[in-house]
């Protein structure tokens, strides 16, 4: 039986029971490496820029209340250029 680790690289392509030894570890993936040869490589932990969960971040109610005010703006909007629509299309009838 094959022992797998991290850097472990292969001669062509990866035996399935690798990918699922890396699922099963948790910790590390298959990708190509520079060379083009597939290695084991440890996943690394990628956090959540600081900047998308600060202080200033609306709340979910504030973000519904927002979509409705949009929403309501984008009826009144809609409404006005089919009525301006109608007004040009029945001014082009008349002439």
């Amino acid at each position: 039986m094959e022992e797998y680790y991290i850097g472990y690289v292969f001669d062509g392509l990866y035996p399935p029971k690798a990918a699922q030894w890396c699922n099963e570890n948790g910790t590390c993936h298959i990708e190509a490496n520079e060379e083009g040869k597939y290695e084991i490589v440890e996943n690394i932990d990628r956090e959540e820029p600081e900047h998308l969960f600060n202080d200033n971040t609306p709340s979910i109610p504030e973000l519904n209340k927002k979509i409705e005010e949009l929403t309501k703006q984008n009826e009144m909007l809609t409404d006005c250029v089919l009525e301006l629509s109608d007004r040009f299309i029945h001014k082009e009838v008349e002439v």
